[in-house]
């Protein structure tokens, strides 16, 4: 199967003649690449049978007559969403410890870039760590990338979970104090965005605000500036709960509300 639209299809070439060619002795030593066929399946047919760009039209003219932003950046409504929900937590003064954890995890993020590369002089690209998964050059991974995606995901994922237990107070701190770290983190993610080559902290902050958010179901009370009452957190979406955060559909009930 090929691995993205992006590799050249060979509309002359029939699974016959591959099957031909391998019983007749060749060899993958003996072979100048992949080359990829037309399939006649079902599955095959079906596929190219997907009209995507006609969906993402018919899905873009429902949400304008929905009255919904769909230029406006996931990150931009989840912050919106989030101060809407803590507007009386104090949490600016954890700035500056946020934009410390934020360089201490684009440090080990850096390391990563360069300690799993391939080609020493080619850093792997954030998207590769943060998914754990080298991408090849043509779409497709060798034996050695296969190997090493394993060690880009175990290390990240250990650095990602050193993170976020600086934030929640795991390796130290006030528990308590979690939900304004987490808020702070946010809030320097996304205001250093614009300048800033590396990009997934925001995204890291951003679950774990989330996360400590969902918490407060539980019975957690904010520090407020006056008198302390419970959060409602009725209106979370479901779908957050699990912090995929690539569903853009998770904030649809938020946004009715404004």
């Amino acid at each position: 199967m090929a691995p993205g639209p992006h590799v050249s299809i060979d509309k002359k070439l029939r699974y016959e003649d591959i099957v031909g060619a391998y019983s007749s002795g060749l060899s993958d030593d003996e072979s100048v690449g992949y080359r990829y066929y037309e399939s006649k399946r079902v599955l095959g047919t079906l596929y190219r049978a997907i009209d995507e760009k006609g969906f993402f039209l018919n899905l873009q003219e429902k949400l304008l007559k929905q009255g919904r932003r769909i230029d406006e950046p996931l990150i931009t409504k989840l912050w919106r969403y989030v101060t809407h929900e803590v507007t009386l937590l104090q949490w600016h003064q954890n700035i500056d410890w946020a934009r410390d954890i934020k360089e201490l995890y684009e440090d080990n993020l850096e390391e990563t870039m360069h300690q799993y590369s391939v080609e020493p002089s080619r850093p792997l690209s954030e998207l590769e760590v943060f998914i754990g998964h080298i991408v090849g050059r043509n779409g497709a991974q060798s034996k050695r990338q296969r190997e090493m995606s394993k060690g880009v995901k175990e290390k990240f994922d250990r650095d990602v979970t050193f993170t976020i237990d600086n934030i929640t107070g795991k390796q130290g701190g006030n528990k308590d104090d979690a939900l304004a770290r987490a808020v702070a983190c946010l809030a320097v993610g996304i205001d250093e965005r614009e300048k800033a080559t590396l990009q997934s902290f925001q995204w890291v902050a951003a679950a774990t605000c989330l996360k400590e958010l969902l918490r407060l179901k539980g019975g957690v009370r904010l520090r407020r500036s006056k008198s302390p009452s419970r959060i409602s957190l009725d209106s979370m979406p479901s779908l957050l709960e699990s912090l995929n955060l690539q569903h853009k559909v998770g904030l649809g009930e938020y946004n009715a509300r404004d």
